[in-house]
Protein backbone atom coordinates (compact mmCIF):
# COMPACT_ATOMS: atom_id res chain seq x y z
CA UNK A 1 0.00 0.00 0.00
CA UNK A 2 1.05 3.20 -1.03
CA UNK A 3 -0.04 7.23 -1.74
CA UNK A 4 0.67 7.05 -5.06
CA UNK A 5 -1.59 3.20 -6.01
CA UNK A 6 -4.12 3.47 -2.70
CA UNK A 7 -5.54 -0.08 -1.59
CA UNK A 8 -7.42 -1.69 0.54
CA UNK A 9 -6.85 -3.85 3.82
CA UNK A 10 -9.70 -5.69 5.50
CA UNK A 11 -9.29 -6.61 9.04
CA UNK A 12 -11.29 -9.26 10.98
CA UNK A 13 -13.02 -8.78 14.46
CA UNK A 14 -15.74 -10.76 16.30
CA UNK A 15 -19.65 -10.77 16.50
CA UNK A 16 -18.82 -10.51 20.40
CA UNK A 17 -17.72 -6.87 19.42
CA UNK A 18 -21.26 -6.29 18.72
CA UNK A 19 -23.46 -8.02 21.39
CA UNK A 20 -20.98 -8.31 24.00
CA UNK A 21 -21.97 -11.69 24.91
CA UNK A 22 -18.54 -13.19 25.26
CA UNK A 23 -17.93 -14.23 29.19
CA UNK A 24 -14.19 -13.07 27.95
CA UNK A 25 -13.68 -9.49 29.20
CA UNK A 26 -10.27 -9.20 27.89
CA UNK A 27 -11.40 -10.63 24.44
CA UNK A 28 -14.37 -8.45 24.34
CA UNK A 29 -12.11 -5.18 24.46
CA UNK A 30 -10.06 -6.26 22.20
CA UNK A 31 -12.06 -6.73 19.34
CA UNK A 32 -13.95 -3.32 20.00
CA UNK A 33 -10.33 -2.29 19.71
CA UNK A 34 -10.42 -3.80 16.33
CA UNK A 35 -13.23 -1.92 15.26
CA UNK A 36 -11.64 1.35 16.80
CA UNK A 37 -8.61 0.84 14.70
CA UNK A 38 -10.60 0.15 11.40
CA UNK A 39 -12.58 4.04 11.94
CA UNK A 40 -8.82 5.32 12.31
CA UNK A 41 -7.68 3.80 9.03
CA UNK A 42 -10.52 4.35 7.32
CA UNK A 43 -10.42 7.74 8.21
CA UNK A 44 -7.42 9.05 8.21
CA UNK A 45 -5.74 7.38 5.37
CA UNK A 46 -8.67 7.66 2.75
CA UNK A 47 -6.96 11.01 1.29
CA UNK A 48 -4.12 8.30 0.61
CA UNK A 49 -6.63 6.12 -1.37
CA UNK A 50 -6.22 3.51 1.69
CA UNK A 51 -9.50 1.82 2.30
CA UNK A 52 -9.93 -0.16 5.86
CA UNK A 53 -12.86 -2.33 6.14
CA UNK A 54 -13.85 -4.99 8.97
CA UNK A 55 -15.32 -8.28 8.69
CA UNK A 56 -17.28 -9.26 12.27
CA UNK A 57 -17.82 -13.20 11.77
CA UNK A 58 -20.13 -14.82 13.58
CA UNK A 59 -19.35 -18.25 15.51
CA UNK A 60 -16.83 -20.56 13.36
CA UNK A 61 -16.53 -23.90 13.59
CA UNK A 62 -14.13 -25.32 16.02
CA UNK A 63 -13.15 -21.89 17.48
CA UNK A 64 -12.26 -21.28 21.20
CA UNK A 65 -15.44 -19.45 21.83
CA UNK A 66 -17.59 -22.31 20.00
CA UNK A 67 -18.40 -24.11 22.72
CA UNK A 68 -19.77 -21.05 24.90
CA UNK A 69 -21.87 -20.35 22.00
CA UNK A 70 -23.45 -23.86 22.29
CA UNK A 71 -24.19 -23.67 26.36
CA UNK A 72 -25.97 -20.13 25.65
CA UNK A 73 -28.02 -21.97 22.78
CA UNK A 74 -28.80 -25.27 25.00
CA UNK A 75 -29.70 -22.70 27.98
CA UNK A 76 -31.95 -20.80 25.97
CA UNK A 77 -33.42 -23.92 24.42
CA UNK A 78 -33.81 -25.05 27.90
CA UNK A 79 -35.96 -21.43 28.90
CA UNK A 80 -38.59 -22.19 26.25
CA UNK A 81 -36.68 -20.16 24.10
CA UNK A 82 -35.64 -21.86 20.51
CA UNK A 83 -32.03 -20.48 19.22
CA UNK A 84 -30.44 -21.86 16.52
CA UNK A 85 -26.83 -20.84 16.02
CA UNK A 86 -25.83 -21.62 12.50
CA UNK A 87 -21.53 -22.26 12.33
CA UNK A 88 -19.71 -21.07 9.80
CA UNK A 89 -16.84 -21.71 7.61
CA UNK A 90 -14.15 -19.52 6.57
CA UNK A 91 -15.87 -20.44 2.96
CA UNK A 92 -18.59 -18.33 4.45
CA UNK A 93 -16.51 -15.65 4.99
CA UNK A 94 -13.46 -15.89 2.87
CA UNK A 95 -15.63 -13.88 -0.11
CA UNK A 96 -16.51 -11.22 1.86
CA UNK A 97 -12.88 -10.27 2.19
CA UNK A 98 -12.31 -10.76 -1.55
CA UNK A 99 -15.42 -8.58 -1.83
CA UNK A 100 -14.14 -5.73 0.31
CA UNK A 101 -10.76 -6.47 -1.32
CA UNK A 102 -11.72 -5.82 -4.58
CA UNK A 103 -12.42 -2.55 -7.00
CA UNK A 104 -15.71 -3.55 -6.69
CA UNK A 105 -16.15 -2.01 -3.06
CA UNK A 106 -13.77 1.29 -4.09
CA UNK A 107 -16.58 3.44 -2.42
CA UNK A 108 -16.71 1.41 1.39
CA UNK A 109 -14.68 2.62 3.55
CA UNK A 110 -14.67 2.02 7.76
CA UNK A 111 -17.07 0.26 7.75
CA UNK A 112 -17.76 -3.29 9.63
CA UNK A 113 -19.81 -6.43 8.34
CA UNK A 114 -22.01 -8.48 10.45
CA UNK A 115 -21.24 -11.95 8.98
CA UNK A 116 -22.89 -14.04 11.69
CA UNK A 117 -25.51 -16.35 10.22
CA UNK A 118 -28.19 -14.09 12.04
CA UNK A 119 -26.76 -14.64 15.59
CA UNK A 120 -27.38 -10.57 16.20
CA UNK A 121 -30.55 -10.44 14.54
Amino acid sequence: LDQESGGAIVIISSVAAMDGGSPNVSYLTSEDGVLGLNAHIGHHYCERGIRCNCICPGVLEQTPNTIHILIRTIALRDWGIYYAVPLATPDDIAPWGTFLASGEARYVNGAHFLVDGSLCA
